[in-house]
């Protein structure tokens, strides 16, 4: 009997031990990635690091070109006003062409078209709207991006633009002061993308904050 408790003793003993270091096992494996995520210094690199250059070069993998021509079609709606589907956007000032903000339209566009099943606003390389433009300036503050896909004219890509609310309110917004847009073409995957790239310069006074408006919708007594 006494045998039999020994050997329980020892069964216990070696099951605890084995809890422990399964314990402890699981408890390093599980820590090691949440402190990897919440590492500032880590993120902060990495950041750095998307900012350092574009995945693509543009100039290697296809056809690029600057599309200076959108600058006078967006800015004639800009100094008359116009809708962005229920919102009303007043007369403001023109857009102005910036070449850096050109280049990162450039960077995305040639991103998006080598890799085909990519698409909207974050990058191969996990970048940002405002990544991609600190890789060529930190002159800019508050910027949008609006993108698409396919062999378009550039008068093409500003109508469809404007038929969108939300692209429409990017060109519309009075806040921002500049503009880059750039088309790439890639042979090899077939594919076509156009990116503008809308900014405010830091410092430039563009006036006081607007008070958002909406068109009235009328009452059909439905």
């Amino acid at each position: 009997m006494e045998k039999m408790n020994d050997k329980n003793r020892t069964r216990r003993k070696g099951m605890r031990k084995f809890a422990f270091f399964s314990f402890a096992l699981i408890f390093l494996l599980a820590c090691k990635p949440i402190s990897d995520l919440v590492n500032p210094t880590q993120n902060r690199s990495e950041r750095q690091e998307r900012q350092s250059q574009a995945p693509v070069n543009p100039f290697s993998t296809g056809n690029h070109e600057y599309l200076k021509e959108v600058v006078g079609m967006i800015n004639q709606e800009r100094v008359t006003g116009r809708n962005c589907g229920n919102e009303i956007f007043e007369l403001t000032g023109e857009l102005e062409w910036d070449n850096d903000l050109a280049k990162a339209a450039l960077d995305h566009a040639a991103d998006l078209t080598f890799h085909p099943g990519m698409r909207g606003h974050v990058g191969s390389d996990s970048s940002r709207v405002r990544d991609r433009i600190l890789r060529h300036t930190d002159k800019f503050g508050l910027a949008a991006e609006n993108v698409i896909l396919g062999r378009l004219k550039p008068e093409n890509t500003v109508n469809i633009f404007f038929n969108s609310p939300g692209h429409c309110r990017n060109m519309m917004n009075h806040r921002y002061t500049h503009i880059g847009a750039a088309q790439h073409y890639n042979p090899e995957t077939g594919r076509t993308a156009t990116v503008y790239k809308i900014a405010h310069l830091r410092g430039k006074d563009v006036g006081p904050p607007r008070e958002r408006k909406f068109v009235e919708m009328k009452d059909d007594g439905i």
